[in-house]
């Protein structure tokens, strides 16, 4: 009789201790759901962050593009109206 309270009372105890672990890994799983839901949120923010950046760049490199297309057609108008010039002004000369 005596063996089998020793038995019941360790049971118990083994009973008590695997009650608390499945405690404190119920806690641990309840925290670190939380902490992946909070992950999740900053890294939509950072995927929201990056494509408004993203979009800012490509929209200044277009516009980066369209000033130096600018440039170029100016400074080859120029040239052009220059060679002209020089041309004209020779054939002057020769008449």
């Amino acid at each position: 009789m005596k063996l089998l309270q020793q038995q019941l009372i360790a049971t118990k105890k083994e009973l008590s201790e695997s009650l608390e672990h499945q405690h404190e890994a119920k806690l641990r799983a309840i925290k670190l759901d939380e902490e992946k839901t909070k992950y999740a949120k900053d890294l939509k923010e950072i995927e929201e962050f990056t494509l408004e950046f993203q979009g800012k760049a490509n929209g200044k490199i277009v516009e980066m593009e369209k000033k130096y297309e600018n440039v170029v057609v100016s400074k080859t108008v120029t040239h052009i109206s220059n060679a002209m010039k020089v041309s004209l002004k020779v054939r002057v000369r020769f008449l």
